[in-house]
């Protein structure tokens, strides 16, 4: 801007040659004011009338000539004096790349630039500080998170950890029906119940597979190793063996000569065998594989009892004791010369591995005593037995 200072009466006489002197020409050109700078030439107050004077400023700077509201005065620029919405983004000063401008601690000062250093990361506050970075736990209230918002897992899956160390979770698929989420060799995983993840007990007979009737569950013999069938009876006797069952019946079916009469005792002989439930008989001689109570029995047949042979004796001689089912005189009998004798004996103890013998003993007359045999159909002589219990 040019100040341009005239008077207001222009003169119209010209100049003298006289060049010390002031001529018309001067008085009517523009005149030269100067001043001590920096400062302007203004008005400082308000009214009509005043005197032009210097306004120079003091102080720090950078300063603008403000007005505020009583006089013209150098000043720094308050946000009064800014207009609403006056600044544009270009007005502002530079900032370093991917950032906002503010306060990051929680005091009053100048702002300054927050950075995101990193990709993905959000603009949070975490300890009173504000800055970039991922969500923490704070952030996310209880039940927040809808099931809509969580990432979509493979059907037929859960989501979790597999294996026993911390890791990210995963999806832990059912690939087959009638699978069943458990932990197993301590990997979590879908698979069959095995026996472990049953507690015991729990299994009623109401879970148990259905059975035809007259069977119970199990193994047959010969079969090997695997799932349970349905057994018969006869297929169940053959498991248990002699511990289901036991019984036998022996006979002579040769008759012996001349055994006793004289005071010897001879153990009967059975050298054949009409049943033998356990295989437990051989030998004229019984033995039990099962510790239990047997009921034994039998007949004996003795011929050629003449009156000299005055004492008949028959005994069960077991492992445990002797039995004696028969103290007599046959001799009462010479007329008919045979002496027979059915005997019984009931709830004998036996363990396993015990023997049982039957001796009979004609005494006091000579050795010409036979013991009568005969076939199946006719047993004259004979030895049975079964376990009770």
């Amino acid at each position: 801007m040019t100040v341009d200072v005239r008077h207001g009466f222009q003169s119209s006489v010209p100049d003298a040659l006289d060049p010390a002197i002031v001529k018309p020409s001067h008085w009517n050109s523009a005149h030269l004011i100067k001043a001590d700078g920096p400062t302007v030439l203004g008005l400082i107050g308000a009214g009509p009338a005043q005197t032009v004077v210097e306004i120079t400023p003091t102080g720090v700077t950078p300063l603008s000539l403000i007005w505020n509201g009583a006089n013209v005065v150098w000043s720094s620029v308050g946000t009064t004096v800014l207009a609403d919405n006056s600044v544009t983004d270009a007005k502002l000063r530079d900032s370093v790349g991917v950032s906002v401008i503010g306060r990051s601690v929680n005091t009053v000062g100048d702002p300054a630039d927050i950075v995101a250093a990193a990709d993905d990361t959000l603009l949070r506050r975490v300890g009173s500080v504000v800055s970039f970075g991922v969500i923490t736990l704070g952030m996310a209230p209880v039940n927040l998170w809808t099931f809509a918002k969580l990432q979509q897992i493979a059907g037929l899956s859960v989501p979790g950890v597999a294996g026993a160390v911390p890791a990210d979770m995963a999806a832990i698929t059912a690939a087959n029906d009638g699978e069943v989420l458990r932990r197993s060799g301590a990997t979590l995983g879908f698979g069959t119940v095995v026996t472990a993840g049953l507690a015991n007990a729990n299994v009623t007979n109401a879970k148990l597979a259905d059975v035809a009737a007259a069977t119970i569950k199990g193994r047959a013999v010969g079969a090997g190793v695997g799932a349970p069938t349905d057994l018969t009876p006869e297929q169940a006797l053959a498991i248990a063996g002699p511990a289901a069952s036991s019984g036998f019946f022996a006979y002579n079916s040769v008759t012996d000569v001349d055994v006793t009469g004289d005071g010897t005792s001879f153990t009967l002989d059975f050298d054949a065998e009409l049943s033998d439930v356990g295989n437990e008989f051989a030998g004229d001689t019984h033995t039990p594989t099962v510790t239990g109570f047997y009921n034994y029995g039998g007949t004996v047949t003795h011929l050629n009892i003449v009156i000299a042979h005055t004492v008949g004796q028959i005994n069960l001689v077991t492992s445990n004791r002797s039995y004696l089912v028969a103290n007599t005189n046959p001799g009462v009998v010479a007329a008919a010369a045979i002496w027979v004798w059915p005997w019984s004996v009931f709830f004998a103890d036996m363990d396993a591995g015990d023997t049982a013998v039957v001796t009979t003993q004609i005494s006091n007359g000579t050795k010409t005593v036979d013991i009568l045999g005969g076939g199946a159909a006719t047993p004259y002589t004979y030895f049975s037995g079964h376990r009770v219990r």
